[in-house]
């Protein structure tokens, strides 16, 4: 969601190889390439945009579905949706030195 948001936002529509120009891709996936100069892939104004916009987007759809799960789902939404195996926690499991126990 965060390339779609962010090529639209700085109207981008066609990556194209800077060495041979030929074209990539073209329409709202094409900001997905990152080409903005020969020189510096992750500079200029444009990328720092990237860098902006991403973690927003991605907050905010974080923040978004996590509400729309606890709607649906109710109390289960906070619990994990796969367990694994975790180790009973007894004080025979352990040595402690210098406790004395039970």
């Amino acid at each position: 969601a965060a390339v779609l948001i962010n090529g639209h936002v700085i109207g981008f529509t066609q990556a194209t190889n800077f060495i041979t120009g030929e074209t990539i891709a073209t329409g709202p996936w094409s900001y997905f390439w990152l080409t903005n100069d020969p020189e510096c892939a992750v500079c200029g104004t444009n990328t720092m945009i990237t860098f902006i916009i991403v973690p927003l987007v991605a907050g905010f759809f974080t923040l978004f579905f996590s509400k729309l799960d606890i709607m649906i789902r109710g109390d289960r939404a906070r619990q994990p949706i796969f367990t694994v195996a975790q180790p009973e926690v007894e004080a025979e499991n352990y040595t402690f030195k210098g406790v004395e126990t039970e």
